[in-house]
């Protein structure tokens, strides 16, 4: 087997009806480089653990399972993964997403290869809905039409799918401290890649979303923790990047902290309300003036 260039990355835990999906897509993968499977297995309850065992015994040379006898939770996890790769390449699919074109690895890599100036390559996903009523079972993930994006294109508005992503393996690997409190890695991982290099998005459905009833981004109820995390994210983020992309991320902080404020106020904590709102003038007094123009406008509808 040729050493791999590319290192597969499927966390899971508790995804015992769909991890097959994700291992099949992985497997079906043609190239003309080496491709070693890493999953990372969290201690499942379902049967997840039996399942990817069974796929390292059927397929020893290209699947390594890392486990533990105990939960180590979702950033441990996909670290361990990660710092286990041999890859010059690391390539993203959680355990209940999966790939649904065996040439997609190929298309990546060999952009990336030819690009050395790209971190980062990623593409169009369908999104299927399980268990969710009222619901289309099919639709688009969010529309991007360019081609090359920047690390201010993602703050500004997210729309990367993780399924989807090739990237550098180093800065996945070297990850600062404060990432462990994210509420969520996808964001601060693509910005710490677009930090060192260009993204280039593939406008070609090669794979497949899936949210189902317990899927997180389905809660709403998790919007406003989510906002405070991302919150200090981007704040954590102003700092280790020592300043390069200040403008924009002050501009985001202010926004961020500025509808916090909103949700306190319809809560009536007046004390936090005038905390976001003095943070978001610190930040970037823009915030507040966009926001009275555009309420402004709405009355005048």
């Amino acid at each position: 087997m040729k050493p791999p260039l590319v290192s597969v990355h499927i966390i899971t835990y508790n995804q015992a009806p769909y991890i097959a999906d994700a291992l099949d897509g992985a497997l079906r993968q043609e190239t003309d480089f080496g491709v070693e499977i890493l999953v990372g297995e969290d201690c499942s309850t379902d049967g997840t653990r039996d399942i990817v065992l069974d796929y390292q015994r059927r397929h020893r040379e290209r699947i390594r399972v890392i486990t533990s006898e105990h939960n180590v939770g979702t950033h441990a996890n996909s670290r361990r993964a990660a710092e286990a790769s041999r890859g010059k390449y690391l390539a993203l699919c959680e355990g209940d997403d999966y790939w649904t074109d065996p040439h997609k690895l190929q298309k990546q890599v060999d952009f990336l290869e030819s690009h050395p100036e790209y971190s980062l390559c990623c593409h169009d996903v369908d999104i299927i809905f399980d268990g969710v009523p009222e619901v289309p079972r099919t639709h688009r993930y969010v529309e991007f039409t360019g081609e090359t994006f920047s690390f201010e294109d993602v703050v500004r508005r997210h729309f990367i799918p993780t399924l989807s992503i090739v990237c550098w393996r180093e800065p996945a690997v070297r990850l600062p401290d404060w990432f462990t409190q994210c509420i969520s890695g996808d964001i601060p991982l693509e910005l710490l890649l677009l930090d060192k290099g260009l993204g280039y998005y593939m406008h070609e459905r090669m794979g497949t979303k899936r949210n189902n009833r317990g899927s997180v981004s389905l809660k709403p109820e998790r919007g406003a923790v989510a906002r405070e995390s991302f919150l200090q994210m981007y704040k954590h983020m102003d700092s280790y990047t020592q300043g390069r992309h200040r403008e924009i991320l002050h501009w985001k902080i202010a926004r961020l902290s500025l509808h916090l404020a909103g949700q306190q106020l319809k809560a009536k904590r007046f004390v936090p309300l005038f905390r976001h709102i003095l943070e978001s003038l610190r930040y970037d007094r823009t915030a507040i003036h966009d926001a009275a123009r555009r309420r402004l406008a709405c009355h005048r509808q």
